[in-house]
């Protein structure tokens, strides 16, 4: 058996909050892949990703979950040096990438933003999670909003809709 590590690394840099992976026969020991380089480099939004998250779809492809904030990279520029502005200003959508073999990536674009979920009022979206659900044949998303977000969809591109709202 081998285990993937899915990440992002802080750093300073433009290879710096964007999709690593890392592979384990026994989930000890690490193996960082492509010479260090990111397999996955956000270029749209905010130009980084954090919160990442991997899924199997129900056709036996992989996707990509992560949301749209690159901090380090524009905490003195973007938030002008406050974290605060951050959580006001930056990760307004979840992006996805999908592939069939994990190596081969294709960014699908916004599976769901603050507008398409009814939280524009919130200011921050994070901390995704995706699961297909058999018994409601749909896939079913839970961030963090400034609280909790359930919403689901009959496919990981979206539209993801609100099923539960922030509590």
């Amino acid at each position: 058996m081998a285990y993937l590590f899915v990440h992002f690394r802080e750093m300073w840099t433009e290879k710096g909050e964007q999709v690593y992976f890392a592979l384990s026969k026994n989930g000890y020991d690490w193996e960082i892949i492509n010479d260090g380089n990111p397999v996955i480099t956000a270029k749209k939004g905010d130009l980084g990703v954090r919160d990442i998250v991997i899924a199997r779809t129900r056709d036996n492809r992989f996707v990509i979950m992560a949301t749209d904030l690159a901090l380090i990279k524009n905490i003195d520029t973007k938030y002008k040096g406050n974290i605060r502005n951050a959580f006001k200003d930056g990760s307004k959508a979840i992006a996805m990438w999908k592939s069939d073999d994990l190596v081969n990536w294709k960014y699908e674009g916004d599976v769901a933003t603050l507008e398409t979920l009814g939280q524009t009022w919130c200011g921050w979206a994070g901390r995704c999670g995706v699961v297909y659900n058999e018994k409601a044949n749909k896939y079913v998303l839970v961030s963090q909003f400034n609280g909790t977000i359930i919403a689901s969809a009959d496919n990981p591109k979206g539209p993801f809709k609100t099923e539960k709202g922030y509590f």
